[in-house]
């Protein structure tokens, strides 16, 4: 029988591979639903882009259902306190996946160019907002910030790639046994802020 740690590694790898492959394909889809609006000049090209990721962006939605999934089956106490940690994130990145994946479904439906052009947008901002927020949550918790604080904003945020995961805290533990924090924490070795 394999020992405890090995399983925990297995799923973290498990779950970091899930996590690269949503952000690595979608990160397609976001882009270039993002470039659209600046690179097309007529509703050909629009159409165009949009026939680019149109088979598969509902598709890298699964890596991110999946990803989640695995993250509440193997790390509970770990999905807990990032979701109530980020929870402000997470839902501007749920009403933002919405209005993108509405924007696919509506656009076509009416004949009207101001109809397309206001789905045109909601694809727009459904795609930058993912984009920046993803950016800020994963870069948020390694660089020791708080999300959205102007004076560190600006973290690069290839630093979760070179950088151990951080895993932060919103308020004390409800109890002092290290045994718990250290099952939380995924038997990674990450490092935890006390409280103040």
């Amino acid at each position: 029988m394999a020992p405890f740690a090995d399983l925990n590694t297995t799923w973290f790898a498990l779950i970091g591979l899930l996590w690269a492959g949503y952000l690595f394909l979608e990160g397609f889809d976001f882009g270039v639903s993002v470039v659209t609006p600046f690179v097309s000049k007529d509703e050909i090209d629009r159409r165009t882009c949009l026939n680019a990721i149109g088979p598969v962006w509902d598709g890298n939605e699964v890596w991110l259902l999946t990803a989640g999934g695995a993250t509440f089956a193997a790390f509970p106490l770990w999905y807990a306190r990032l979701f109530n940690g980020f929870y402000l994130a997470l839902f501007l990145i749920l009403l933002a996946l919405i209005a993108r994946g509405v924007s696919f479904e509506f656009r076509a439906k009416v004949d009207d160019p101001k109809w397309r052009r206001t789905w045109d947008w909601a694809n727009f901002g459904g795609s930058l907002v993912p984009a920046i927020v993803w950016g800020a949550a994963f870069t948020d918790p390694v660089s020791y910030t708080h999300l959205f604080v102007p004076s560190r904003r600006h973290r690069p945020p290839l630093t979760v790639c070179c950088c151990p995961v951080y895993l932060r805290r919103p308020q004390c533990p409800l109890s002092e046994d290290r045994s718990t924090d250290a099952a939380a924490s995924g038997a990674l070795g990450v490092q935890r802020r006390r409280c103040v």
